[in-house]
């Protein structure tokens, strides 16, 4: 799952509100993103390269996984 610094969230129905978190792998808080009546959503990663934890925070409960930038 590299990605060279933007990802895409997809979700599975329209989504009326979620919230994303994007962490560094030391748990710092790099940004929050919200998001109302969708179907995807893009976020641009941190500048530098390294493993970043994304959280989803939505009406179905919270996702919870790992993305490395190259």
């Amino acid at each position: 799952n590299p990605t060279s610094g933007q990802i895409t969230i997809h979700f599975n129905e329209t989504n009326s509100d979620a919230t994303i978190r994007v962490f560094s792998i030391d748990g710092s808080l790099i940004k929050t993103h919200e998001v109302t009546n969708s179907t995807e959503t893009k976020i641009a990663l941190g500048q530098q390269n390294g493993l970043y934890v994304i959280q989803v925070h939505s009406e179905n409960g919270i996702s919870t996984f790992r993305v490395l930038k190259q």
